[in-house]
């Protein structure tokens, strides 16, 4: 899935990965390639993006992610 990260100012992150793991209001929440479509809020946490075996954790503070398709964007403040 392509996964984009931005703050109100600039693009934070963007490449491909194969999960994506969201500090969500009421728990993680995992999503993977074509997931059901979701609009959900965030809260303070790391947003991981998992890729190749490796993880790339961004902290943020809170914000909202929607995934559609193959594509998650996430608006985000990032700690």
């Amino acid at each position: 899935m392509r996964v984009y990260i931005n703050t109100v100012f600039e693009e934070v992150y963007s490449a491909e990965a194969e999960e994506v793991v969201l500090p969500g209001d009421e728990g993680e929440l995992s999503l993977m390639n074509f997931h059901q479509p979701i609009v959900c809020r965030l809260t303070k946490g790391a947003v991981r993006v998992i890729s190749n075996r490796k993880v790339k954790s961004i902290p943020i503070t809170d914000g909202i992610a929607h995934m559609e398709g193959d594509t998650l964007k996430i608006m985000a403040e990032v700690a």
